[in-house]
C-alpha cells in the first residue's frame, strides 16, 4: 500500500525531512536515516536528500495533478529548497546536497538556494551512442553554465563498459 515514489506534495512528508535534516545539522542522530551517520569535525555539515531514482511519481491525487501541470522536476526542486532553508536557519553553515538524474537531470525554472549542491548523475558508459552522448554532455554543460559559480558540483559517473551495458 505503499506508494512507489516518495510523496512529495503531502506536508507531512516535508515536515519530517525538515525535522531529520534539521537533527542531522545540529549533530544529533536519527536511527535509520542518513542522519545516522556522524558528523566529521570541521567540517560543512551536508545532509544528503535523493528520493527513489524512478518515473513512478507519487499516485496521490496532489502529485498527479501536479505532474499533470507541471515538471515533477519543479516539485522536487521546490521540496528541497525547503530543506536547505530549514537547515540553513539551524546551522548556518549546513548544506543540502542531492544527485540529477533521470527526471530530475534538468534545470529547474526556480532559484535554487545557496546552501544546496547538486550531483549530475552521467552516463559515460553509453558515451558510445551519439544521442547518449549529447544528452549527457548537455545536461553537464547546462549545470555547469548556469550553476558552476554558485555552488558545489560534483559529476557522479556510472563507469562500466559497452560490453556489461549489452549483456542487461
Amino acid at each position: 500500500d505503499l506508494p512507489p515514489q516518495l510523496c512529495l506534495t503531502n506536508p507531512g512528508t516535508l515536515k519530517y525531512f525538515i525535522w531529520e535534516a534539521t537533527q542531522y545539522v545540529s549533530g544529533k542522530m536519527v536511527p535509520g536515516s542518513f542522519g545516522c551517520r556522524p558528523l566529521l569535525r570541521d567540517h560543512e555539515p551536508y545532509y544528503i536528500f535523493q528520493e527513489d531514482d524512478n518515473n513512478y511519481f507519487c499516485k496521490c491525487k496532489n502529485c498527479q495533478d501536479y505532474v499533470k501541470k507541471h515538471s515533477y522536476l519543479e516539485l522536487r526542486y521546490h521540496f528541497i529548497n525547503e530543506i536547505a532553508k530549514a537547515v540553513k536557519a539551524t546551522n548556518p553553515k549546513a548544506k543540502v546536497a542531492t544527485l540529477c538524474y533521470s527526471s530530475a537531470t534538468g534545470y529547474p525554472k526556480q532559484k535554487l538556494e545557496n546552501n544546496i549542491s547538486v550531483m549530475p548523475c552521467l552516463s559515460l558508459h553509453s558515451y558510445y551512442h551519439p544521442l547518449i552522448y549529447k544528452r549527457q554532455h548537455d545536461y553537464y554543460k547546462m549545470w555547469v553554465n548556469k550553476e558552476g559559480k554558485n555552488r558545489p558540483l560534483m559529476v557522479y559517473t556510472y563507469m562500466r563498459s559497452p560490453a556489461v551495458e549489452a549483456r542487461s
